[in-house]
Parts: C-alpha cells; sequence; structure tokens
C-alpha cells in the first residue's frame, strides 16, 4: 500500500531526528539536517514539505495511466541541498532524482540515503553555466530519469541564486507544456521571516546573498518566464489561521505552477 504524504513526513522526521544526532557536529549536517529538527522553524519546515508532498499527490492522481492506476511520475528535486525533500518524494513512490550544485551538501544527502535505507539519486551539477567537459545538467537527468521529469521542485532554494530568471527560463525551455513545477519560497513581507533574517544576520553573518521576492514578485517572474499558476500560492505560517485569511503575508509561500 502507498505511503500518504502525512506517513512520509512522520516516518522521515524520526530519520532525520536519528540522522542528524549522528552527524550533527558535521556543518554539512547543521545546514539541511538542523533545520528539520533542532531548529525553532523545524516545525514550520514539516509543514512546508507536506504540503509540496500533497500537491504531487494530487498531481499523480490526475495522470492516471491507461489501466486507471496513476502513472509513475518523473520527479526533478533541482537545487537538493541535503536531499531531504528528494528523499521524501522518492518514498512516495515516484522516480526521483536530487541535483545540486554544492559537494558538501551532496555529500551529507548520499550519507542520509545510505543510512537510513532511503532511496535517494543526486547529481553534482552547475545550474547556471554549463562546465567543460561535463554533460549539460538536463541531459544528465533524463538519462538518470529515463525521460523528461513531468514535475520539478524548488524548495527554499530560487531565493540564493542572484539570477533566479536564468534558472528559471533554462528550465522553462527544456521543459514539456504542462510539467507542473512547486517553488516553495519565503516572504519578506512576514513580520517574523524578516524578524528571524534580520537577527540571523547578526549573529549568523550568512543572509548577504539572499535575494527574497514578495508574493507578487515571485508570482510576475513565474509568468515572465512561461510558468502559469494552476493554483493559488499557499501561505503557511506558525499561525494557523494566517494562511486562509492572508496567505501573502505568511512566512512561506507554495507556488503550483506548470509549464506554459
Amino acid at each position: 500500500m502507498a505511503l500518504t504524504a502525512e506517513d512520509v513526513v512522520n516516518k522521515l522526521s524520526l530519520r532525520i531526528e536519528s540522522f542528524f544526532h549522528r552527524h550533527h557536529q558535521d556543518p554539512a549536517a547543521r545546514n539541511s539536517f538542523g533545520y528539520f529538527s533542532s531548529h525553532p522553524v523545524a516545525p514550520l519546515n514539516r509543514k512546508r514539505l507536506l504540503a509540496m508532498l500533497r500537491a504531487l499527490q494530487d498531481w499523480r492522481k490526475r495522470h492516471p495511466s491507461q489501466n486507471g492506476e496513476p502513472r509513475p511520475l518523473r520527479v526533478l528535486d533541482l537545487a537538493c541541498g541535503g536531499g531531504i525533500i528528494t528523499c521524501a518524494i522518492a518514498a512516495l513512490g515516484l522516480r526521483t532524482v536530487g541535483v545540486d550544485a554544492n559537494p558538501e551538501e551532496l555529500r551529507m544527502a548520499r550519507l542520509f540515503a545510505f543510512e537510513e535505507a532511503l532511496d535517494g539519486v543526486f547529481l553534482e551539477a552547475d545550474l547556471l553555466e554549463d562546465q567543460p567537459g561535463k554533460l549539460p545538467w538536463e541531459v544528465a537527468v533524463e538519462r538518470t530519469l529515463g525521460g523528461k521529469p513531468d514535475a520539478v521542485v524548488l524548495a527554499y532554494a530560487l531565493h540564493h541564486f542572484s539570477d533566479p530568471d536564468k534558472l528559471l527560463s533554462r528550465l522553462s525551455a527544456w521543459l514539456e507544456p504542462g510539467t507542473l513545477l512547486l517553488i516553495n519560497e519565503e516572504n519578506p513581507l512576514s513580520p517574523l521571516f524578516r524578524l528571524k533574517h534580520r537577527v540571523r544576520g547578526v549573529i549568523q553573518r550568512d543572509t548577504a546573498g539572499e535575494f527574497h521576492r514578495s508574493h507578487a514578485q515571485w508570482r510576475a517572474l513565474l509568468e515572465s518566464t512561461g510558468f502559469v499558476s494552476v493554483a493559488p500560492p499557499a501561505g503557511l505560517d506558525f499561525f494557523p489561521g494566517l494562511g486562509r485569511l492572508r496567505p501573502e503575508s505568511c512566512w512561506s509561500l507554495v507556488f503550483t505552477a506548470q509549464r506554459g
């Protein structure tokens, strides 16, 4: 019997905590796994993961095979970091590959998948510039998945790119029309996020290379690069009712779009 999104998040959360307990002294583990286990924002990160997995499950239900069963979807987790989301998507029974440019993050992703006996395939690639002697990452992904992805996930990643327009335009030029795109980003209009971001900028001093955009700005960027929204952006926050009342003010925004 296939696992539900809730099953995956609950079971994976225990494995993340166990893995982080073993490797908490490794900086690469703190960067990804700390934010899902010991960090104050861990409950929100689990909500965000659940929202994306539910969106993928709904997408799969709308694409049955000829015999009426959901067909196996191919999913690309772009800028996958420590591989938590890649492994979660694979746990839903989807064919998945994670791609990232950071070798330390990928080292941790592979270690997590190995130690916790999870399905996770990971590729290293520069997402903006092709490297001499290496295949473009699009070709490597197609060879790994057995074709172009049916869905692409970009979670907590676009704000790290100084030129997200270039990445989304490259993605749009490659994907087939109708391909699902799930984007999760933090919202600079959220008072709680602004406070956390400023405190982190003073204490950790690692926010200078982040480029956060508002609800309207991300939506405009998606439209300008060839993606069409298929659902209103979902707002996720520590305050449960805020997502229903004012999603544009929530800490986290989940965009569901497809290649036009």
